[in-house]
């Protein structure tokens, strides 16, 4: 019993918790009665045993109940114009899928995106930016990133004749003044919070933000 009110007393303060009498409330009742069940039928062999399971049941929601929180980093590109453009990426081989039309955009391989998508231009009833890349790793600047996952990205951007085709390199851009690949400064920086709740925690992320936008003035 002893053992049990000290597990509990942990689960209360475990740092990583925000305990909220709303939000916990079940969480609470289903410790009580746990506490409650073993306590009653201590004396019962029978019990014992489940008074056994009962403990390990309370630690599994005691671990499960602490709230995570990541921090990461994101590069976005972003429509600014008043048109729909289609961007198209060159990731380099490692990040791309068996067939080349999908590209692995998350440092820890867990998803896959098109390497060619549509942007709108209407932010109340259309897709606007697009996550690029996705990285645990924060201490890289949003050109160092992009460099380390593509090789370059081409935009088009329809116009009253033809589209005009924008081209993004490390060796340089083509139909537009700023290249994403070199410059630090044409990338917009945010840090952005986040949070994701489950029905057992919440899990907090902190987000890195750095979009390029594609506008008609550059």
């Amino acid at each position: 019993m002893v053992v049990l009110l000290l597990f509990f007393k942990s689960f209360l303060l475990c740092s990583n918790c925000v305990i909220c009498v709303e939000e916990h409330s079940l969480k609470f009742t289903c410790l009580f009665f746990i506490i409650f069940e073993c306590y009653s039928f201590q004396n019962d062999q029978t019990m014992k045993k489940k008074s056994s399971f009962l403990i390990f049941f309370f630690l599994l929601v005691a671990i499960l109940s602490c709230d995570k929180e990541t921090i990461r980093m994101y590069i976005f590109i972003e429509n600014n114009t008043n048109k729909n453009i289609e961007v198209t990426l060159f990731p380099k081989t490692k990040y791309l899928s068996t067939d080349g039309n999908m590209y692995c955009f998350e440092s820890n391989g867990s998803g896959y995106n098109p390497c060619t998508f549509e942007l709108g231009y209407d932010s109340l009833n259309q897709i606007t930016n697009y996550h690029l890349f996705i990285s645990d790793n924060i201490g890289l600047s949003a050109t160092e990133l992009l460099n380390t996952v593509f090789d370059s990205i081409w935009v088009n951007v329809p116009s009253d004749g033809d589209s005009v085709h924008l081209s993004f390199s490390p060796k340089g851009a083509s139909g537009y003044i700023q290249n994403m690949f070199v410059e630090d400064s044409a990338w917009e920086y945010e840090i952005v919070n986040n949070e994701y709740p489950t029905n057992l925690r919440v899990s907090y992320e902190t987000a890195h933000s750095y979009t390029f936008g594609i506008s008609m003035e550059n």
